[in-house]
């Protein structure tokens, strides 16, 4: 859950005496790749008599240019913030596949986009050996700048300098003491002895204390608090420009605010001008706060909070209760295997071998117990993860509430995993015996055929519960399609997920009296059947046979008691 700030930076010079300003740049904006979103920016100059013009340099970095018409005894910035910071996963990219083992080099275009960041600015013999020292090959890149990252981090102590400038890296090396634009620094010229484009960056960096702390690792800070700090970046083709805090050993994240990337640190200063000789001095904070302190699971409501939220419930529920609505809710119990708890599957992967053999059993042990033996098993498709193949299995049991058996005979039930040895001619045989008892033409029947191979598949039969004459029955229409035959889309889901409904030229047209209806009796045994307008009806049940089991495709329905009532009388 992401969290609001507000930034306030604020710098202040006094000056002796009344003085003429020269030309200054401010570089106190957030760039074009912060990935943090900033909500409201805003830039307040002192004295007020100025003129100021927004410029982008070579990088792409917002710089302000400010030219002041007076003298002056004073000059002050104030930068205001509002940022959304919103968890970012630094590993988030993907880089082009030359790239993905260091070391690599840089296509011939992109290595002279790049030259200004793979000049080399200190060859020292003490840098040199510690580059050498720490050089591998053949090695994963993201895993190599990572652990270049953490090794400057360990191997340099943090110290806060307030001499201008930087240290040389031979310094820096040395004494094993650095700031963060220090060791920002000696990260850049490092990365470039690595032949890695790499860049300085001066910007903000907001740290929140964490709401519990962690139970490995550093504690966090104390106290939420911001600062202007400086990290590096390495550009990775496909990725793009990477943040690196050697400071901390960690990837930039939503914590790191982008203000100044250039090649040359010295062109990150956040505020450069001149001014006539004249004594002064220098005030400066960085402030923040939380601008939205929203609940999370870590700092939840206040009871005051709750006490609302309690009372506002009561509200809605009376609503619904003098409206008649009744509302239910469902979940997603989770098992582990007993036998087997410690394996992948049961800790981080999505599937495994075990896990759909158990859930299985686990489903009919949920139907015994809570329907006795009289529910339907449905075995489905769920969630659809991004970067995964196919939708992930869901397998579900229903039953009624008032006992009574929705399926009668578990000698029909196969039991999950058994091949029975059924092929396509059962499958056929079970569509024909369905449509005799849901009164429905067996020319409505259409055969499906698999894509590469034209095979028979299954079978599919368009149908619609509809209300004619005050009667609750099912329809169904003839389907006229593109080519001779129903081929299937090509995939390995159910027959029903790969109708090729979007080739097919629908019909607006409805029977007239034709409507879904809760409120009547089901259809009996035998009743004439409902022949609606060609095309006009877009679902289809589907029967087909896998792993020597026959399955049925329920179609997409609006509510499960109109699909049950019409399983009731038959």
């Amino acid at each position: 859950m992401s969290v609001k700030v507000s930034l306030n930076h604020q710098l202040v010079y006094h000056f002796e005496k009344p003085v003429i300003l020269g030309p200054h740049t401010l570089g106190l904006r957030p760039s074009p790749h912060c990935r943090t979103p900033i909500n409201s920016y805003s830039l307040k100059i002192e004295p007020s008599d100025y003129t100021m013009t927004w410029q982008q340099d070579p990088y792409g970095n917002y710089l302000g240019r400010l030219n002041f018409l007076s003298k002056t005894d004073r000059l002050g910035v104030t930068v205001d913030i509002i940022a959304d910071l919103h968890p970012i996963n630094p590993f988030n990219f993907v880089m082009e596949s030359y790239a993905e083992r260091y070391p690599f080099i840089y296509e011939e275009q992109l290595g002279r986009e790049l030259i200004p960041f793979l000049e080399i600015d200190e060859s020292s013999p003490i840098l040199k050996d510690w580059v050498e020292q720490h050089r591998v090959k053949d090695i994963y890149t993201p895993e190599f700048i990572i652990t270049i990252n953490q090794k400057i981090s360990d191997y340099i102590n943090y110290t806060v300098r307030f001499e201008p400038g930087i240290q040389t890296c031979e310094e820096t090396l040395k004494t094993q003491i650095g700031s963060c634009r220090d060791t920002a620094w000696l990260m850049v010229q490092i990365l470039r002895h690595y032949g890695l484009a790499a860049r300085f960056v001066s910007g903000y960096l907001i740290q929140l204390k964490p709401d519990v702390p962690p139970l490995d690792g550093p504690p966090g800070p104390e106290a939420d608090n911001a600062d202007l700090h400086a990290w590096a970046e390495v550009y990775i083709p496909g990725a793009g420009w990477i943040g690196l805090d050697p400071t901390s050993g960690f990837l930039a994240a939503e914590g790191h605010i982008p203000l100044v990337c250039t090649a040359d640190p010295q062109a990150a200063s956040p505020v450069q001008g001149t001014a006539e000789p004249c004594g002064s001095n220098l005030e400066f904070a960085v402030t923040v706060s939380r601008y939205e302190n929203q609940p999370r699971t870590s700092q939840p409501y206040s009871p005051t909070q709750w006490e609302t939220i309690d009372r506002l419930g009561e509200a809605v529920e009376d609503k619904l209760q003098s409206l008649g609505v009744g509302l239910t809710m469902g979940g997603e119990p989770t098992f582990v295997s007993i036998d087997d708890f410690e394996s992948p599957q049961w800790q981080v992967q999505a599937l495994g071998e075990e896990k759909r053999r158990l859930a299985g059993q686990l489903l009919h042990r949920l139907e015994n117990k809570f329907s006795k033996g009289g529910g339907l098993l449905h075995y489905g498709m769920g969630k659809w993860y991004p970067g995964e193949i196919l939708p992930r299995w869901a397998l579900g049991c229903y039953w009624r509430e008032d006992g009574k058996p929705i399926w009668h005979n578990r000698a029909f039930m196969a039991v999950d995993g058994d091949d029975y040895g059924y092929g396509i001619k059962q499958a056929e045989i079970v569509i024909q015996e369905l449509v005799k008892h849901l009164g429905i033409e067996s020319d409505r029947i259409i055969p499906t055929y698999e894509l590469e191979t034209e095979e028979l598949a299954g079978y599919a039969l368009p149908i619609l519960p509809v209300v004619e004459s005050e009667e609750l029955r099912w329809g169904s229409c003839p389907w006229k399609l593109p080519q001779e035959k129903l081929i299937l889309l090509k995939g390995d889901s159910p027959l029903g997920f790969r109708l090729p409904l979007s080739s097919i030229s629908w019909s607006e047209e409805l029977h007239p009296e034709a409507r879904v209806s809760l409120d009547h009796k089901p259809a009996v045994v035998g009743s004439e059947p409902i022949n609606l307008p060609e095309n006009s009806v877009r679902v289809a049940m589907a029967v087909e046979a896998r792993d020597g089991c026959i399955y049925v495709f329920v179609p997409p329905i609006t509510s499960a008691p109109v699909f049950f009532r019409f399983n009731y009388s038959h």
